[in-house]
Order: C-alpha cells, then sequence, then structure tokens
C-alpha cells in the first residue's frame, strides 16, 4: 500500500448563507456553525469566503434566494441526490486526488413551498427568507450525513490511498494503523465488502433509515454509503463518533 498525497480537510464556502445567517441570534449562529464546523458535526476545518460580486448597475436580480436552483423534488430525506452526491466526492478524491475539498453551499433555503417542488441543494436546509428575530429550523438532510460519512473519518493529515475498486476510495493515517474506505453503493443489489488481509473492520452506514450510524456487519445495502474504518488491531468503538 504506497500513501499518495496528504489531505488537509474538508469546508464549505460561506458565500450566500453566512450572509443571511450572519444576523440570527447568536445560539442560532453557532448550533449552525457546530453542525459544520464542530465534533459532533462533519468536522470541517475550512470556510472559504468570497469577497465582491454582485449585479452590474442597471441589471435586475436573477439569483433565487439562496441560490436556489431547480432540480428533483425537495426531499430531506431521499436517497437519489445524496447518492449522486457521494459519487461526485469519491470520484473527485479518486481521480483529482485533492489536497482538499470545499463545498459551494452547505446551507441552502427550503424551496418547496407555494407549490414548488423546490431542490435539493445544499446539506441543511433552513428558511433564509425568515427575518432574524424568526425561529431558524435546521433541517439536515440525507446529504449531510452522506457527508459526514467522508469528514468525519478522512481527517487532516490521512493520505489518500490507491483503491482498484472504482465506487471506493481510501485512506490511511499518519500512523499508518488506521485505514478508511469509503464505499457507495447506488444499486438495487447488496454488495459484500472483502477487507484486506491484517485489518479488523467496523462500519458506518448512511442510507434511507440510517444517518452516518455505526453498525455490524461488512455488506454494503442497496442504495447506501458505507464507510469501514480499519484498524491493525481491535479497537472498541472506533467508528464511534
Amino acid at each position: 500500500m504506497y500513501p499518495g498525497p496528504v489531505f488537509e480537510g474538508w469546508g464549505t464556502a460561506l458565500a450566500w448563507f453566512a450572509h443571511v445567517t450572519g444576523g440570527w441570534p447568536r445560539a442560532e449562529r453557532e448550533a449552525l456553525a457546530d453542525r459544520l464546523f464542530g465534533h459532533d458535526g462533519l468536522a470541517f476545518s475550512i470556510a472559504r469566503y468570497n469577497i465582491g460580486g454582485g449585479n452590474a448597475p442597471g441589471i435586475a436580480p436573477y439569483l433565487r434566494v439562496g441560490a436556489d436552483v431547480p432540480g428533483d423534488p425537495e426531499s430531506f430525506d431521499g436517497m437519489a441526490s445524496p447518492l449522486a452526491f457521494a459519487e461526485h466526492v469519491v470520484g473527485d478524491l479518486r481521480r483529482l486526488e485533492p489536497s482538499a475539498w470545499v463545498f459551494w453551499q452547505a446551507v441552502e433555503t427550503v424551496s418547496a413551498r407555494g407549490g414548488a417542488k423546490g431542490s435539493n441543494w445544499g446539506l441543511i436546509k433552513a428558511d433564509l427568507s425568515a427575518g432574524d428575530d424568526a425561529a431558524h429550523v435546521l433541517h439536515l438532510t440525507r446529504k449531510y450525513w452522506v457527508m459526514a460519512q467522508v469528514s468525519r473519518y478522512i481527517a487532516p493529515g490521512y493520505a489518500l490511498v490507491r483503491v482498484d475498486d472504482p465506487d471506493t476510495v481510501g485512506a490511511l493515517s499518519p500512523d499508518q494503523q488506521r485505514l478508511v474506505l469509503v464505499h457507495v453503493n447506488a444499486g438495487p443489489a447488496l454488495r459484500r465488502i472483502v477487507v484486506p488481509s491484517g485489518w479488523h473492520a467496523q462500519r458506518v452506514l448512511t442510507d434511507a433509515t440510517h444517518g452516518a450510524a455505526c453498525v455490524a456487519g461488512l455488506e454494503a445495502a442497496p442504495r447506501s454509503v458505507v464507510t469501514l474504518i480499519l484498524t491493525r488491531r481491535p479497537v472498541k468503538d472506533a467508528c464511534a463518533w
């Protein structure tokens, strides 16, 4: 096993949503930040801030609130968009071997209202059109938990490693005692995952009924994302978070 580039971390751009949520009460701002950057959230370590931009004088506004772009009907628990997202992330890590991966718009507005079918942009949904003094409910989508499958376990300092399976990305800890494998099964059939010899495995699962949950077994259920935490020695609760 030959480690590749060292991975520096995960993050999000703050465009749009930070401008809106910056006026929320402090407790709500901190709750949102914890969902993205906290240990109990996605453990992001990078924040990208955009400066400048805007419409030229005389040009009517053309971006919808929260950059809400039409697409599949909005669903907090559906797996179609999360699986496509997972394939995108795994493909990026495999092909590009980046030093970091930054999400464009982690927080999006709730968009299925007024007869509109909405969209599935973002990891967290909130009503970004509500006033600063309104109650701001954070909806964690299934895509949020797919993000957790990679951002919680492929930590800064891990090195990407080559994996023969095209639906799997791997990363090795700096001490080479922990190997993380993230596998996307977007198909209708169960897949059995073969663990390399000499490793002990624990599984984290996101599917229609699980959100980055530690579960027994080594299979990848249909339409699911699985993270295997492999350790050289048996470690109790290696997948706990």
